[in-house]
Order: structure tokens, then sequence, then C-alpha cells
């Protein structure tokens, strides 16, 4: 069993330049990155800045069934459903 600090330092860091970490951080700019290459992605419903961005955009999220919100920095996400 590998955990995932050894997973990032064996294979992530190690097997990276970290030029490209910057990149490979940013959920929106890979997307983009893997668009470009012909690579399918899911759909992206919309990009917020903040919290209060989200809550004001209900009706949107809710006509999108099931769905799920991740940071565009960060390892975490969460599955949501109106």
């Amino acid at each position: 069993m590998l955990g995932i600090n050894a997973r990032n330092l064996l294979y992530v860091h190690g097997l990276n330049q970290r030029r490209h970490f910057p990149l490979a951080d940013d959920k929106i700019k890979t997307k983009a990155r893997l668009l470009s290459a012909g690579v399918p992605v899911p759909e992206t419903l919309a990009v917020f800045s903040n919290v209060s961005e989200v809550m004001q955009a209900r009706e949107l999220l809710a006509e999108a069934g099931e769905f799920v919100i991740k940071p565009a920095r960060g390892r975490r996400g969460c599955a949501a459903s109106p």
C-alpha cells in the first residue's frame, strides 16, 4: 500500500519538473490544456471566485442536477445535489 505522501514524493515530485507544478495544481489551467490537446474532460458548469458567488448561483446549480464543487487549487472536492 502506498500512502498519498509517499506517492507524491516518489511519483509526482520525483518524476516531474517543479516548473510544471503551477499548471498541474490549477484545475482550470489543467483542464484548458487537456481540452487543447483533445483530451475529453467533464463539462464545467461555472467558475466562481468566492463562496458568495456560489450562493448567488443556486438556480444555475439547481438545474444541473448532480455536480461536484472543486476548488481551483487543491486536492479535494465534494459531491453536491441541489
